[in-house]
């Protein structure tokens, strides 16, 4: 009897161990995930951030630094290299308004020698793998610039900026923000080609200058990078004294800036 009361003890604590044991089961697999987190966290948690003393501030040194940059900046304010022309002008990102300044700048009418070489930096910028751009002989020539210009008399067909030699006619189509229009270029390339057989059977090529590809095949693209590029390019060879033409040049190379690519 004892024997049998033995083992029915001891079968009844095995069942309570086992009982017991599932009953805490689900929590023992959560600690043990909790341990692999914090162990895989420990390995690849951020290092402390190092902090850095702040200098303190100088008020003595600050205020030889700022009495001394005076005469530096009053000379700079006196030259008028500060002024920002086409920001007073207003000429901001308007097509029409940035198509003029560009061709008064490419004019050898109104800018010389300077107005030439800004022209031919700025084509042989671009590629033009058939030959259509004026070579350094052709600008060397003379030509002329107009702007809104309808080269075959179609007010559809006005193109932004067109210049003529003696043996080339070349059209440009300036974009900043505004979208091509439908059939813009095709109609441009067939008004320029017109235009270049009319005069005598000069070569003819169109320039997309923008900061997007043109949709017509047979278009040059050029884009504001090439503008200061060129400009730069100009300055930096022609580099001396400075004059009204190069001081524009230059102003107008930062205006460019904001218009991307």
């Amino acid at each position: 009897m004892s024997g049998e009361l033995s083992t029915r003890n001891r079968t009844e604590r095995l069942r309570g161990f086992l009982s017991a044991w599932r009953s805490h089961a689900p929590e023992r697999a959560q600690v043990k995930r909790m341990d692999a987190f914090l162990s895989a966290y420990r390995q690849h948690r951020p290092p402390p951030p190092i902090v850095v003393a702040r200098p303190k501030l100088d008020p003595a040194r600050l205020g030889s630094f700022l009495t001394a940059a005076q005469p530096p900046l009053e000379q700079l304010r006196a030259s008028g290299t500060m002024i920002n022309p086409w920001g007073v002008a207003g000429v901001g990102r308007k097509e029409v308004r940035n198509s003029a300044v560009l061709a008064t700048l490419w004019s050898p009418q109104q800018c010389g020698a300077l107005g030439r070489a800004f022209l031919e930096a700025f084509c042989r910028r671009i590629n033009d793998p058939a030959g259509l751009l004026p070579t350094s002989e052709e600008l060397a020539a003379s030509y002329s610039v107009r702007t809104e210009h309808c080269p075959v008399g179609a007010v559809s067909e006005r193109v932004d900026i067109t210049i003529e030699g003696p043996s080339f006619v070349l059209g440009i189509e300036v974009k900043i923000d505004a979208a091509e229009g439908p059939e813009q270029l095709r109609r441009y390339v067939g008004s320029v080609q017109r235009w270049g057989k009319q005069r005598g059977g000069k070569k003819a090529a169109v320039v997309f200058l923008a900061p997007f590809y043109p949709s017509e095949q047979g278009v040059l693209r050029a884009t504001w990078r090439d503008v200061m590029h060129a400009g730069r390019d100009v300055l930096r060879l022609r580099a001396g004294a400075p004059t009204t033409h190069s001081f524009l040049l230059e102003t107008f190379v930062r205006h460019c800036i904001e218009f991307g690519r």
